[in-house]
């Protein structure tokens, strides 16, 4: 959800904003004032420039986002000045100003910004506008949500995140992350905030593909949804050995022996950094990390670390399918893949599931129904899946005769 931008009354306006952007004024001066060419105090002209953009009947809110973005510090600085200022406008400047630290100081600490403001800044702000946002305390309590962007967000330190996820955790706040449980978990199990570890937790993370830094400039829009990674390295990936599964495609073999190499070995420094997190850090890399990560992560022998991972928003369908004939991952996360039905509609999911010994027994029978009569009958003779389930096997191709 965004916040719901509309465009202004005459009264919220203000006298001389309405002048040239109000219900009597005409195209052509908005457009004047679209393109900022109108004098006008800079809490008169933001509202002006947000009137016209939130309008979308107008042709000019284009050009007004345009001006916005093309608009000094002093002037964005004297508008958030004013206590009054709009809800929506100052959103408008969030948008705008996204990775500004010097605006989003202002933005963040107006009395009238709104949570889904904060949400969508907290997403992909700096770490200081992080600490920030953390550090309102009362705020982000009442809207949880803005904890989950501060979760989201590489640029957020890690001791920072611990900190507000410990104090929620203590007093029963809903924070809606996936894998809360175990973050809960670990929080009991584990010492409290290491600020030491902060820029060793960024660092393996590669915080410089992330949001900007305190050291980077520039100016950005905040980042409104969470960006999509596609990873198609499916290194990891474990399958089963079982000669009566569907033969899987197997890659091309390397041409490059080099190349090759120096993947391994990137690949093993990799799994050492991810070996040298502590619990915290492993379930904020199942959501943060790359696919080879995941793939690493949940094998781990802390069945925290693997259900986070499972339970990660980032888990693609072939990932899924992957970890779903993996017999040496924790019965939990096997059966937690079975009671997702948005997965096991997959038919290779399906497969899977029922070749491996881990999958609950009720839940292996009720996708007999499901699959094709040639896998069927591979089942039936299969000495590799309980004799219950190949007795079912046999049961339902004889039943077909």
């Amino acid at each position: 959800m965004a916040y719901p931008h509309a465009p202004l009354t005459d009264t919220m306006l203000g006298p001389l904003a309405a002048k040239f952007a109000g219900e009597n004024a005409n195209d052509a001066s908005r457009m004047m004032l679209a393109r900022g060419l109108v004098p006008l105090p800079p809490d008169a002209l933001l509202a002006g420039l947000y009137h016209v953009w939130s309008n979308s009947a107008w042709e000019g809110g284009p050009v007004a986002e345009k001006t916005l973005s093309k608009l000094p510090e002093t002037t964005i600085a004297g508008a958030l000045g004013k206590r009054t200022l709009d809800a929506g406008i100052i959103d408008f400047i969030a948008r705008k100003f996204g990775r500004n630290k010097a605006v989003l100081e202002k933005v963040v600490l107006h009395s009238n910004v709104h949570d889904e403001t904060l949400i969508g800044i907290s997403r992909s702000c700096p770490d200081s506008i992080c600490d920030m946002v953390a550090e309102n305390q009362e705020r982000w309590t009442k809207c949880p949500e803005i904890v989950v962007g501060l979760y989201n967000n590489p640029g957020c330190r890690m001791s920072v995140i611990h900190r507000v996820l410990e104090f929620a955790s203590r007093n029963d706040i809903d924070v809606k992350l996936p894998m809360m449980e175990e973050i809960k978990a670990a929080i009991a199990d584990e010492p409290g905030p290491d600020p030491e570890r902060d820029v060793i937790f960024a660092e393996r993370m590669g915080r410089s593909e992330g949001p900007l830094r305190e050291d980077e400039e520039g100016e950005g829009e905040i980042e409104s949804d969470e960006v999509e990674v596609t990873d198609d390295d499916t290194a990891g990936l474990s399958v089963t050995d079982d000669e009566d599964l569907p033969p899987m495609e197997e890659p091309d073999e390397p041409k490059v022996v080099e190349k090759v190499e120096e993947e391994e070995a990137s690949f093993g420094s990799r799994t050492q950094e991810l070996m040298a997190m502590n619990t915290m850090e492993k379930i904020r890399a199942a959501l943060l990390g790359e696919q080879t990560d995941r793939a690493f992560l949940i094998k781990d022998s802390n069945k925290i670390v693997a259900m986070a991972v499972i339970k990660s928003p980032k888990i693609k369908e072939n990932e899924v399918v992957g970890y779903s004939s993996n017999r040496s991952l924790s019965p939990d996360v096997i059966r937690y893949i079975a009671g997702r039905r948005d997965w096991v509609k997959l038919y290779q999911v399906k497969i899977n599931l029922v070749m491996n010994p881990k999958t609950p027994m009720a839940r292996a029978l009720s996708f007999l129904p499901f699959l094709k009569n040639n896998d069927v009958k591979k089942l039936a003779r299969s000495k590799n899946i309980p004799a219950a389930l190949a007795k079912a096997a046999k049961r339902k191709i004889q039943g077909q005769r």
